[in-house]
Order: structure tokens, then C-alpha cells, then sequence
């Protein structure tokens, strides 16, 4: 069980970090230009996803429910569009923020469900 909650403690952290890429830190960018370099960096993204996947393929993998499962699926799914689909460039951030949200809420509710159980 606690190596569950690591995992979807972290899982959610991930998320976390992700959406605040995304929505903050273009706007810190117009304060400080270094932020803005941040912002635009597009392997910062990438780093994030890599990062992301295998916890998001152990959530899936150790999940007893096909809704948290197929959630996380989805969630993980456009993260790498967002980030490794060229021809969907254009739509990065929706893609990345919406699998970010996905994918978080997957480890919020698998974690709720652990600690509920026990």
C-alpha cells in the first residue's frame, strides 16, 4: 500500500507541476525574462511526459478499476500528444492540460479509493 500512495503521490505532484507550466508560467514570463525562457522551452514539457509515464503506466497497470485505469490511459495518452505529435502542435497546451487534469484526478481517486479500503 505505501508504495501505492508514492506512486500516486507523485503522480499527482507530476500533474501539478505540469499545469503550473502551463497556465503560470507564461505569465510570470512578462515579468521576468528568464521565465519566459522556461516558458517556450519545449523540452521542459517533454521532461515532465518522460517523467509522467512510468508513473502513469503503474497506475494503469496496478489499478483494480477500469474507469481509474482507462482515466489514466487517456490522461497519459495526451500528454505524449501534446508533446511528441508534431502535427498537433498547435493545440499542445489544451492537450497538455487536459491529460495533466486527467491524469492527476486518476491518482487523486485510486489514492482515495486505497485509503478508503484499508
Amino acid at each position: 500500500m505505501k508504495n501505492t500512495l508514492t506512486i500516486d503521490r507523485g503522480g499527482v505532484l507530476l500533474s501539478s507541476l505540469c499545469l503550473v507550466h502551463c497556465l503560470f508560467l507564461p505569465l510570470f514570463a512578462a515579468a521576468l525574462p528568464l521565465l519566459g525562457l522556461l516558458s517556450e522551452a519545449e523540452w521542459i514539457h517533454k521532461v515532465f511526459v518522460i517523467l509522467a509515464t512510468p508513473l502513469s503506466i503503474s497506475l494503469i497497470m496496478k489499478s483494480q478499476s477500469l474507469r481509474i485505469g482507462g482515466l489514466a490511459l487517456l490522461g497519459i495518452s495526451l500528454l505524449l500528444a501534446g508533446a511528441f505529435a508534431e502535427p498537433l502542435h498547435d493545440f499542445e497546451q489544451q492537450l497538455t492540460i487536459s491529460g495533466a487534469l486527467l491524469l492527476g484526478y486518476a491518482h487523486i481517486w485510486r489514492l482515495r479509493r486505497t485509503q478508503h479500503s484499508h
